[in-house]
């Protein structure tokens, strides 16, 4: 854990570069100022200041949305993502889910894996919202929605996402206990073992270990 100490003083530092360059016009200074907003807020995060980490991604999105570079765009959605976190902390799950429509809208035309990572994880993260408000349409739709995007990526990542998504489809669609849906996630589990069945990965061999036991549970 950091001390007191130590966070005013990474917020010191990280200030002093936002307040020096934050007017630079050349692309690399502008990533500097962004990635020590970023830095800043997730600090403030850390510390539990939600109000004040809120303004800095917020900054960040207002500021850099716009800009065309590759990495600012991975920060600017780094910063969606700190807004994501926050609002699912303080159980502002509407909030939360506006972000994520944004990144989905904004982002997952971008191929690169470290941005189709982010994304996959966003719509994951939906689908988790829904399902602990009971919103099982709803979260079903955010599962199918990682695995029909994704089930194709070879990132370690975005397969844990997808593999997670199928676990959790699975898992939905067991809330109406008809022989179908019975049926159905046997045949999602199924899926998700042989697409991830030699994954070496050790949070996705747990993973796997943990639908086999689902699976044959209602499948006895």
């Amino acid at each position: 854990h950091h001390t007191e100490v130590d966070h005013a003083a990474a917020i010191a530092d990280l200030t002093l570069i936002v307040d020096s360059y934050s007017t630079g016009s050349d692309p690399e200074m502008r990533e500097a100022v962004a990635l020590a907003l970023f830095g800043r807020g997730t600090t403030h995060e850390d510390k539990g200041n939600y109000a004040a980490a809120i303004a800095d991604f917020t900054l960040i999105v207002d500021s850099y949305s716009t800009d065309s570079d590759p990495e600012m765009r991975l920060t600017v959605a780094d910063a969606f993502i700190g807004r994501v976190r926050i609002y699912v902390n303080q159980g502002d799950h509407a909030a939360a889910d506006s972000q994520i429509t944004l990144i989905v809208d904004s982002y997952s035309a971008d191929t690169r894996p470290a941005m189709r990572a982010k994304v996959s994880a966003a719509l994951y993260e939906r689908g988790d919202l829904q399902t602990q408000q009971g919103n099982y349409t709803a979260a079903s739709a955010a599962y199918r929605a990682v695995v029909n995007s994704y089930i194709t990526d070879s990132t370690a990542s975005v397969r844990l996402e997808v593999a997670k998504a199928l676990f959790m489809l699975g898992h939905v669609s067991q809330k109406d206990e008809s022989e179908n849906s019975r049926v159905y996630a046997i045949s999602i589990w199924n899926m998700a073992l042989e697409t991830y069945g030699d994954d070496s990965e050790p949070e996705m061999h747990s993973l796997l270990a943990d639908i086999r036991t689902m699976r044959d549970q209602i499948a006895s």
